[in-house]
């Protein structure tokens, strides 16, 4: 998920795009999620597991990116395009590479509880 980094991808890292209110991107983002679970139910009933759970990591994305402080709130979401953004990818990368103890557990609930919902 994380090789597109392109703005019109940004609801799949639960962020947004400049101008875009947190209502529509949150939208999104879940309209996304719902239809990877479908694909991943559709793929686990046809005998495709490993295609599956690749849908179901799919959906989980934008779950874990959530708690990020980089993301969190669905901060707008710039892409990567040139040498500016490339800075603050950097930047962004650093933000999440500290996640605190806390937020890994918060985290890994998240996570858990979407699992628990949809297997």
């Amino acid at each position: 998920m994380d090789r597109d980094q392109s703005v019109g991808s940004s609801y799949k890292h639960a962020m947004r795009v400049p101008g875009q209110t947190v209502e529509e991107a949150r939208s999104q983002m879940n309209n996304f999620v719902e239809e990877k679970v479908k694909e991943y139910k559709t793929l686990m009933s046809q005998g495709k597991t490993e295609e599956a759970y690749s849908r179901l990591g799919e959906a989980m994305h934008p779950i874990m990116d959530s708690s990020s402080p980089s993301h969190e709130g669905f901060q707008v979401w710039q892409g990567v395009s040139g040498p500016r953004e490339v800075g603050e990818a950097i930047i962004h990368g650093a933000k999440e590479s500290v996640i605190s103890n806390e937020r890994l557990n918060r985290t890994t609930t998240l996570i858990r509880e979407f699992y628990d919902k949809n297997k």
